[in-house]
């Protein structure tokens, strides 16, 4: 059986949309109740997020201790975080780290279906 698109799936990876729902992969092995995955539409989760503040800004004189804070933004889905970057040179060791502040919360039930084995 042929699948329409499938060199498009092999080489990146990823499924191609199932009657207009994007496959997501998740690893989670928790899952209770023969539960393999949840299929919604995008009203099903409200998602608020946030940048925090440039902690490294708060004592101006201090500097940034050898740091550098930026804020990048996903092109795709709009999504900004703060990333910090900095090195440790007794180490000889480079770290990079991301902050987000967020909060979550359940849309109507009707938009979101639970998909379980039989």
């Amino acid at each position: 059986m042929a699948i329409q698109g499938s060199g498009e799936a092999i080489r990146t990876g990823l499924l191609p949309p199932v009657h207009g729902l994007q496959p997501i992969e998740c690893q989670n092995e928790s899952w209770a109740n023969n539960i393999e995955g949840f299929a919604a539409v995008p009203s099903a989760l409200c998602l608020a997020t946030g940048v925090p503040i440039d902690y490294s800004q708060v004592f101006p004189e201090v500097g940034s201790g050898g740091g550098a804070v930026s804020i990048v933004t996903d092109a795709e889905i709009g999504i900004s975080v703060m990333q910090v970057k900095w090195v440790d040179h007794k180490l000889a060791d480079a770290s990079m780290r991301l902050a987000i502040m967020y909060g979550v919360a359940r849309g109507p039930v009707t938009h979101g279906v639970l998909l379980k084995s039989q």
